[in-house]
């Protein structure tokens, strides 16, 4: 059996735009669940492959440019690559590309993404603003929740929410 994986998705130095990153390193400090690794994925495009062929579940979490007020989370169960938001992030390749390339090549995880919505990237910072920042635990804690839930094979989720 695959281990799951929590994956953060985005780049530190554009600011909110890292927020995946961030999580990341709250996660580790706080202790990954037993049979789950965390990795900071920053903005590894097509290097992201070998970790939709080594691991099964994968939470992603990535910063969203949508209309949501910032710091809005959403919890998405992409089903396949057109799942996606078109504009996710600011990234060489959106998630997008990276899950269409994976299925191409006959990977298959169970993905699920929370999208936290920012309305602008920062030009150069290695800081979230400050209504991203407050949003680390509530996002820290629903990743956790969502693992509990894996794991108590209790999550009943449509492909999208």
């Amino acid at each position: 059996m695959k281990k799951g994986l929590i994956l953060g998705i985005g780049n530190i130095l554009m600011g909110d735009e890292g927020i995946g990153p961030h999580l990341i390193e709250v996660l580790t400090k706080m202790g990954i669940p037993d049979g789950w690794d965390a990795e900071d994925g920053g903005t590894g495009g097509f290097t992201l492959l070998q970790y939709f062929e080594n691991y099964d579940p994968i939470i992603m979490i990535d910063a969203s440019l949508d209309e949501n007020p910032d710091g809005t989370i959403r919890l998405v169960k992409p089903r396949f690559a057109s799942d996606y938001p078109t504009s996710l992030s600011a990234h060489d390749i959106g998630l997008h590309d990276l899950v269409q390339s994976a299925q191409l090549l006959g990977y298959t995880p169970e993905i699920f993404l929370f999208a936290v919505s920012v309305s602008h990237f920062q030009e150069i910072s290695d800081q979230l603003s400050e209504e991203i920042e407050a949003k680390i635990p509530e996002l820290a804690n629903k990743v956790l929740e969502l693992i509990g839930k894996l794991e108590m094979g209790k999550l009943q989720m449509s492909s999208r929410s």
